[in-house]
């Protein structure tokens, strides 16, 4: 009789286990649910698979504290803190060698009794790869900009000031903490501004403007082919 129970009851463990990795597989981030009570990985759905690159039968019962599965910061005092942060953000190295990136939120919960941790992973590799290079070539334009022999600035459409180069620094001999969020009008009253007015228009109008600047500044009388 006890053989029997143990018999029946191992069936319908693997019955609910099933039930369980089905649900998992329909859930579209990856997931993984692992034991705290030494079994370790007990199921991960096909959404994991692709984020890590391994098969669910090569990680199944593996610890995953002591393989390369997941990222060490993916821990119980990580998953306590991590409604502050909005979530855990983790790398983790794909079975190709490639590092991933990503964001995890994890529950301590219980599946037929046992003590688990549930884990769901969202893939933001190519999101983090965009925002890189988007870094990259502002910080590019960024340099190119500064280091230009040629004045530069930028206006907005109300034609405040939101960026001056070095050069357009030296060669007006104005600052750019005084110039920056003003017009040009409050900078140099003596301006055109009706003919200031008329170019704005063109530019904003979606035409390439060139015109005559005729600024005074600390350093003189500038006139400048803008």
């Amino acid at each position: 009789r006890k053989e029997t129970s143990r018999v029946s009851l191992s069936r319908g463990i693997g019955s609910s286990e099933r039930s369980l990795s089905r649900l998992l597989d329909r859930i579209p981030v990856a997931v993984c649910l692992w034991s705290l009570e030494g079994r370790g990985i007990l199921d991960v759905n096909r959404f994991f698979v692709r984020l890590t690159g391994r098969t669910r039968e090569s990680v199944l019962g593996k610890d995953p504290s002591k393989t390369h599965i997941l990222p060490p910061g993916l821990t119980l005092d990580a998953a306590r803190s991590q409604r502050k942060r909005g979530g855990i953000p983790f790398e983790l190295i794909h079975a190709s060698g490639e590092t991933r990136h990503g964001s995890a939120w994890m529950e301590k919960t219980r599946v037929d009794g046992h003590s688990c941790m549930l884990m769901f992973a969202i893939d933001l590799t190519e999101r983090v790869r965009l925002e890189r290079a988007l870094r990259e070539r502002t910080e590019f334009l960024d340099k190119l900009l500064e280091n230009s022999p040629t004045p530069i600035y930028v206006r907005d459409s109300k034609s405040r000031f939101v960026l001056v180069n070095h050069a357009w620094e030296e060669t007006t001999g104005l600052a750019r903490r005084t110039v920056i969020g003003h017009t040009w009008s409050e900078i140099a009253p003596e301006l055109d501004m009706g003919e200031q007015e008329k170019v704005n228009r063109r530019v904003y109008g979606g035409r390439a403007v060139v015109f005559e600047d005729i600024l005074d500044t600390p350093t003189g009388r500038r006139n400048f082919i803008t």
